[in-house]
């Protein structure tokens, strides 16, 4: 008969033998995969980088030289838009600045128009809790967008949404949100027109506080 007490000891053993080999599994998954972790904040860097590149989709780089430069004085900050786009101010509200491209005239049919969209923040929320918990009504873009990542506008911390979907099936704007003191900036591009040509990104990169 086995005593209670080699029994006791056989199965410590036992134990310790399995931790020790769950440990030393963990060890070499770290050792062969030293990036885990750091991938995922590699693929949010190259987000960051993707935005902040003003390329098109063959990656050529993009002019901004012989852009205009839209001014606003009240809120104090500047953006560029491309030579012979026509600037609307007003709007629902009178809070929204419309750039139109040469063939547009107006309105929000299918066109490549960009606009950016002057929101009310008096409590000063942070983004999160302003989607989510927000004075208006507004649609909560961390859950209804396909991807969203932190991104710098002109040393500020904002936030880029990828992917929201619009009234029309298929279709999907992209926006970024820079809060400003009491406000948050929406830049948006009206059904992701501008995905391939990189004037959207160029635009919100020349994003400047006077």
């Amino acid at each position: 008969m086995i005593s209670q007490k080699r029994l006791l000891l056989a199965v410590l053993m036992i134990i310790i033998a399995v931790s020790l080999a769950g440990w030393g599994v963990w060890l070499w998954n770290i050792k062969t995969q030293p990036n885990g972790n750091a991938n995922n904040i590699n693929m949010a860097n190259a987000n960051i980088s993707n935005v902040n590149t003003v390329s098109n989709v063959n990656n050529q780089p993009i002019d901004t030289s012989d852009w205009q430069t839209y001014r606003n004085e009240e809120m104090g900050f500047e953006v560029k838009y491309p030579e012979g786009w026509r600037v609307e101010e007003g709007g629902i509200g009178n809070n929204i600045i419309n750039f139109f491209p040469p063939n547009k005239s107006s309105g929000y049919e299918y066109s490549g128009d960009i606009h950016i969209v002057i929101l009310e923040n008096s409590k000063n929320l942070s983004l999160e809790k302003y989607y989510g918990e927000g004075e208006m009504i507004r649609a909560n873009l961390f859950v209804a967008t396909r991807e969203n990542y932190p991104i710098n506008i002109s040393g500020i911390p904002a936030r880029r949404f990828n992917g929201f979907p619009t009234m029309v099936q298929g279709d999907e704007s992209n926006t970024v949100s820079i809060p400003l003191n009491d406000k948050i900036i929406e830049v948006v591009d009206n059904y992701g027109w501008h995905n391939t040509d990189g004037i959207f990104n160029a635009l919100v990169l020349s994003f400047r506080l006077k």
